[in-house]
C-alpha cells in the first residue's frame, strides 16, 4: 500500500512515496450497486492530510446522488500506469464547486490498463454453440472460466472451438441470477502441448449494460479483497 508519508503542495501536487494523486487529475469512480449508474468520471480539486475533494460527478446534466458513507473505486492513470484505489463518500459541499468530500485512498494497487480490467476467477459457465441449424434446444456444456472482464471471459476447456464461433454463454455470479450472454470466440491457446487443454478467449457480443455494470462492480469488489488478504 502506498503511505501518505510525506506532503507538499508544489505546483498543484500532492507527494506521496509515490507520485499518484495530483490536483486536477481526471479520475473513473465505480459506484455501489445500489446506484443504476455503475461508472462515472470526475477529477481531483483538492487534497489534504486528511480527505480528497472531488468534483461531484454527473449523469446527463444532473449531478449523481449517493448516501454519506458509501464506498466508492477509482482508478487514475499517472505516468501511463493504472492505479486503482478504495475510498468512502463523507460528505459535499455546493459552494462554491459542487464537489464530493472522500476519505484519502486506501488499498492503492497498480493494474493492467486494458479496456476492461481482468479478474483470474474459477466460475462455472455453461456454453451453447449457435449456428444457422440450431435451435433454442442445442446441447449445453459445462466448463470453467479462467478470468473474466467487463468485455469478455476466458474459458478452459478440453476441446477446441473455431475461432469465430458464435456462443451463447451463461455465466452466474455467486448470489446473483444467471445470465446468457450472445458472444463469439477470439482466441485459442494450448498452455501444455502434452495435455489436451485450451483456454478460449471469449468476446461478449450483446450484453445489456445493467448486467456489465454488475460484473464490473463485482471485479472490483474481488480485487480489493484479494489485495487485503496480500497486505
Amino acid at each position: 500500500m502506498i503511505i501518505f508519508s510525506n506532503f507538499l503542495r508544489q505546483g498543484g501536487i500532492l507527494i506521496l512515496e509515490e507520485e499518484v494523486f495530483k490536483i486536477n487529475q481526471r479520475l473513473t469512480l465505480i459506484l455501489p450497486e445500489k446506484v443504476s449508474i455503475a461508472e462515472c468520471y470526475s477529477r481531483i480539486e483538492d487534497m489534504t492530510l486528511e480527505a480528497m475533494t472531488i468534483a461531484m460527478p454527473m449523469s446527463k446534466g444532473y449531478p449523481i446522488i449517493i448516501p454519506n458513507g458509501s464506498t466508492v473505486w477509482g482508478r487514475v492513470v499517472e505516468n501511463g500506469q493504472v492505479y486503482q484505489f478504495q475510498s468512502t463518500v463523507t460528505g459535499k459541499r455546493i459552494s462554491p464547486l459542487p464537489v464530493w468530500i472522500l476519505t484519502l485512498p486506501t488499498n492503492i494497487t497498480k493494474v493492467q490498463q486494458r479496456s476492461f480490467v481482468r479478474l483470474d476467477i474459477v466460475l462455472p459457465v455453461k456454453i451453447q454453440v449457435v449456428s444457422e441449424q440450431q435451435d433454442e434446444d442445442a446441447p449445453l456444456h459445462d466448463l470453467l472460466t479462467k478470468n473474466i472482464s467487463g468485455g469478455g471471459v476466458c474459458l478452459i476447456s478440453q476441446d477446441k472451438l473455431k475461432l469465430g464461433t458464435k456462443l451463447n454463454v451463461q455465466l452466474q455470479l455467486p448470489e446473483q441470477e444467471a445470465w446468457t450472454i450472445a458472444s463469439d470466440v477470439v482466441r485459442l491457446d494450448m498452455p501444455q502441448n502434452d495435455r489436451q487443454l485450451y483456454w478460449i478467449g471469449v468476446r461478449f457480443l450483446d450484453i445489456a449494460e445493467p448486467i456489465r455494470n454488475r460484473l464490473i462492480r463485482f471485479i472490483f469488489r474481488k480485487q480489493l479483497e484479494q489485495r487485503q488478504k496480500e497486505v
